[in-house]
């Protein structure tokens, strides 16, 4: 045998030393040294490109097209917004309710009481605890008004017109609520039954020591 290899002429399977017979495809060889194909196999030589490669032949990743870009980003949105929501609902609802009593209005306001300073203590007159009480539609007592003047008196009984906007024609009692900041002029005339029931008690009361 030389030193090459025997290959089947009919598939080229590389034959051992002596067949008749492809041991592949069964070809019979008849011994005939001619039909074997004696050759070694070529061995294929890699092609080395030269010089540096080319940026603008080498694949790329494909970009992220806008529609895809918006669509994470509207997730993303969506879902910090959500969690926001989440989070203010909490602090929300778990907010203990407030205890404190809600006015029905703004209508019984403090007042500006006259008061006297004697450098040691505000002491407030016996003129200055009824006008309150009148003011905050409270009832007052036959104590609340023995020791006060007649025009302290008519004050205190026109007082519960004034709380509701009336505009007087005497100069005095208009230019005297005019100093409060919640008295607000705005009608000719209120009529009596358009107070509250204290109101119309605290005037009959107030009358009775006007006689």
């Amino acid at each position: 045998m030389s030193d090459q290899m025997q290959f089947c002429p009919n598939c080229g399977t590389n034959l051992p030393s002596g067949s008749n017979v492809c041991p592949q495809c069964g070809i019979p060889l008849n011994g005939n040294k001619s039909q074997f194909v004696q050759t070694t196999p070529a061995i294929p030589t890699p092609t080395i490109p030269q010089g540096r490669p080319n940026i603008n032949t080498m694949p790329t990743a494909p970009k992220p097209s806008k529609s895809n870009t918006g669509l994470i980003l509207g997730i993303v949105g969506g879902a910090i917004g959500a969690i926001g929501i989440g989070i203010g609902l909490y602090f929300f609802l778990s907010k203990e309710p407030s205890t404190e009593p809600v006015l029905d209005s703004d209508f019984y306001k403090p007042i500006e009481t006259t008061q006297i300073d004697d450098g040691q203590q505000i002491i407030e007159t016996d003129f200055d605890v009824a006008f309150s009480k009148v003011y905050h539609n409270e009832l007052l007592t036959n104590s609340d008004l023995v020791t006060l003047t007649s025009d302290e008196l008519r004050i205190l009984r026109n007082l519960p017109f004034a709380r509701h906007g009336r505009r007087f024609k005497s100069a005095d009692l208009q230019s005297y609520f005019s100093q409060f900041e919640w008295y607000s002029p705005l009608y000719s005339d209120v009529s009596l039954s358009s107070l509250s029931d204290n109101d119309r008690t605290n005037i009959n009361l107030i009358q009775n020591y006007e006689r």
